[in-house]
């Protein structure tokens, strides 16, 4: 069964909330400590969630974009779900574990 067509400007919104989101996710995954200083100011400060939080966003935005290109709602959470998981694991499992890079507790000693 084929979803009805939508509207152009329901298309732009969420195109651009898609584009929001991964604009923040990347933010908050590339530079937790920025992140958290500009807009989640509320102590304690944590690299892991902010980065867990950046690739929820990345997902949630690519699977916003995503809908308008593939009709298919199942393929379109997948892959959205299939993004978010794999910047979650590079974040928890590459830079965290196998390159060494230790989790700074504040973000001053980030800098």
């Amino acid at each position: 069964m084929r979803a009805a067509r939508q509207s152009t400007a329901v298309r732009v919104i969420v195109v651009l909330v898609g584009v929001y989101l991964v604009g923040f996710g990347l933010w908050a995954f590339l530079s937790p400590a920025s992140f958290y200083d500009s807009i989640a100011v509320f102590p304690p400060y944590n690299q892991h969630f902010i980065h867990d939080l950046g690739a929820l966003q990345v997902g949630l935005g690519a699977a916003m974009m995503l809908t308008q290109v593939w009709g298919d709602a199942l393929l379109v959470v997948l892959a959205g779900n299939a993004v978010g998981a794999t910047i979650h694991f590079a974040a928890t499992s590459w830079i965290t574990r196998w390159a060494g890079v230790p989790p700074p507790t504040s973000p001053s000693s980030a800098a």
